[in-house]
């Protein structure tokens, strides 16, 4: 993810980025990282910029292109490449499309709250769309893997029913689209002993007050992220009155058959 700290958008501040704006980094940062790695050979290096760790060059280009396929817009390609390009430094074996999926699957469990550190948040005014991911973490009390189950546990606020589904949703569902991409090769790459086979959320509420409460633009900005439609208000008697206004009222003057009447 080094990408993520070398990449912007025109310029602009995280805290003034769009939902699109920063889909587009988490899309491009994967690619940027590979870069990175790679100007290790094709690029002078200033003071500031990310080195390796003293390692030999017949590996950078698969830490980078390993780096580059965790990344879902890449995973495929990096997959697909290494089965084609079979990944052999030195003569070394390296099992490059195993080592890919399990670091696409560790980076999308690494969701536990201790990545949302409310000290850190305060120097950025983060969007809404920031915010959304910043307390997606913040819920999440503790992550497992127990015998090809992930396991999630998450802690909510009181009066939370608003938002507790919706985080949940969130979660499970990129889950279960990353799981479906990375079985076939944790299959293939170990004979069948690895796999992960189902995820078990289980929520909580927390009594102790250190669970925030979701913020209003966040929750707009999550029901927007999983499109759920905003519920239509319909006032009942407006609807009945326009309907009396268009089907027209019996008279109450009888108007036919007066000279009968009259003459009966």
């Amino acid at each position: 993810d080094i990408g993520m700290q070398n990449l912007k958008v025109n310029n602009i501040s995280i805290d003034k980025l769009t939902s699109e704006e920063y889909e587009l980094i988490r899309k491009r940062h994967a690619e940027e990282s590979y870069d990175i790695i790679l100007k290790r050979f094709n690029k002078p290096m200033e003071r500031d910029d990310f080195h390796l760790p003293v390692i030999d060059d017949d590996y950078v280009p698969i830490i980078a292109r390993v780096s580059k396929g965790h990344a879902t817009d890449f995973f495929e390609e990096s997959i697909e490449y290494f089965q084609q390009n079979p990944a052999k430094p030195l003569n070394r074996t390296v099992r490059a499309e195993l080592l890919t999926s399990l670091l696409m699957i560790a980076d999308e469990l690494d969701l536990q709250s201790k990545r949302a550190v409310f000290f850190e948040a305060a120097k950025f005014n983060l969007s809404d769309y920031s915010a959304v991911h910043w307390y997606k973490h913040h819920y999440v009390a503790s992550v497992e893997v127990d015998k090809g189950t992930v396991c999630l546990t998450l802690q909510f606020p009181e009066d939370a029913n608003e938002y507790e589904g919706l985080i949940k949703e969130l979660i499970e569902s990129k889950l279960k689209t990353q799981i479906e991409k990375v079985n076939p090769i944790l299959i293939e790459s170990t004979g069948g002993l690895l796999r992960l086979n189902d995820i078990e959320i289980r929520t909580q509420v927390d009594h102790t007050g250190t669970k925030r409460k979701l913020p209003d633009g966040a929750l707009k900005e999550l029901k927007k992220i999983l499109k759920e439609p905003e519920p239509v208000v319909s006032d009942i008697k407006e609807v009945e009155d326009i309907i009396s206004h268009i089907i027209p009222r019996p008279s109450e003057i009888f108007t036919g058959r007066k000279d009968e009447l009259y003459t009966a």
